[in-house]
């Protein structure tokens, strides 16, 4: 499964980078984590700038290393994120074909490609998209009973959305309560 995966990753990969070469910018949300971004590496955070976006700490996380590329911080954070959100596609085919077949699999996939803002999502830099991806690969996790990656992944879309939380709690009580292994 290790090969597949690198091969979907890299086309993710390929199809942000060609996206790149037209004209983007990420939106006040991308701009918002670049500055903050840049803030948390320097020890200056400042998160109640009037006009800012919301708090959310994936995205600055995520994008405080990227900072160090000076300009192309904003490129490099729109690359990852529509590299990310790209991934939720394949993923989405791949929980649905497991589900309910190869068939089930392409309308799911499509289905998320059409949904409202899903596009607008991987073409401004939002971290939706990247959320939706962290989630089904969760649940494909979950399917194929590697509960400690489910978690994680859990995690890292609760760092975008607070949505997630019940979900992670749950989670975190099940795997406490059944899977002592994993406690730590």
């Amino acid at each position: 499964m290790a090969r597949p995966a690198v091969a979907i990753g890299g086309l993710c990969l390929a199809a942000a980078a060609a996206s790149l070469t037209l004209p983007s910018v990420p939106t006040t949300d991308g701009w918002g984590w670049v500055v903050w971004g840049r803030e948390l590496l320097g020890g200056d955070l400042q998160t109640h700038v009037a006009g800012a976006p919301s708090w959310k700490p994936l995205p600055v996380l995520l994008v405080a290393p990227l900072t160090l590329l000076g300009d192309g911080a904003p490129d490099a954070w729109l690359l990852l994120a529509r590299a990310a959100g790209l991934a939720a596609l394949p993923l989405a085919y791949l929980l649905a074909a497991r589900l309910a077949g190869p068939p089930a699999g392409v309308i799911a996939a499509v289905a998320l490609a059409l949904s409202g803002g899903w596009f607008r999502g991987l073409e401004h830099g939002y971290c939706e998209p990247l959320v939706i991806a962290a989630l089904l690969g969760a649940v494909l996790a979950w399917l194929d009973e590697r509960r400690g990656l489910a978690f994680a992944l859990v995690f890292v879309a609760s760092l975008a959305r607070p949505e997630c939380w019940p979900v992670l709690a749950g989670l975190g009580v099940w795997m406490w309560r059944r899977d002592p292994g994993l406690r730590p």
